[in-house]
């Protein structure tokens, strides 16, 4: 499928009835976005189907003055089914975020232009802008620069180095759809 152009960018689930951990890994390196080991439940997939299909709707903003922080990032929360877009600096990130619709953003704390903490606290202040959650993303690690950022209203903090599958698994939880209302 990867290499047949009318499938390009197409998520694949992978089910079979072998669960061995070595199957698993081999399907994911070869591109699966997901696998499920039969017998499965029917509800438990259809949630696995919509989660990924909420992050296909999102975009994530990545605001990092490091190009290899934002080349991991990028590749890992595309890898998991996200669109991103990314942001060499604050004032760039500015532009997209008045531009585009960010369902999240990963802002680092220091960068030229805009740093991440003014970026926030403009976010907050913008009408459209004010409930889109933040992750900081820093290597600012002391404690009160921890707490700054969350009571400034950042949704998660997470120092560098950092653990990429972490990163993305904190970001993605951050992209939830609400529950549905049971209709009367």
């Amino acid at each position: 499928l990867q290499t047949m152009p009318e499938f390009e960018g197409l998520p694949v689930i992978m089910i079979s009835a072998s669960g061995r951990p070595d199957e698993v890994m081999r399907g994911l390196m070869a591109g699966a976005v997901d696998y499920i080991t039969k017998p499965f439940d029917a509800h438990d997939m259809a949630m696995k189907v919509r989660k990924r299909l909420w992050r296909l709707q999102s975009l994530i903003l990545i605001a990092d003055d490091d190009e290899s922080v934002r080349d991991l990032l990028v590749h890992k929360l595309r890898v998991a089914g996200c669109n991103v877009v990314s942001a060499v600096d604050g004032a760039q990130a500015w532009e997209i975020l008045q531009s585009r619709s960010v369902s999240l953003a990963i802002l680092d704390l220091m960068m030229p232009g805009y740093d991440g903490m003014t970026l926030l606290r403009m976010m907050t202040e913008h009408e459209r802008l004010h409930a889109v959650p933040v992750v900081f993303l820093t290597a600012r690690h002391l404690s009160s620069d921890i707490l700054e950022g969350l009571n400034t209203g950042a949704a998660d903090y997470i120092t560098k180095p950092f653990n990429s599958d972490e990163v993305v698994t904190r970001c993605t939880r951050l992209l939830r759809p609400q529950p549905r209302q049971n209709a009367r």
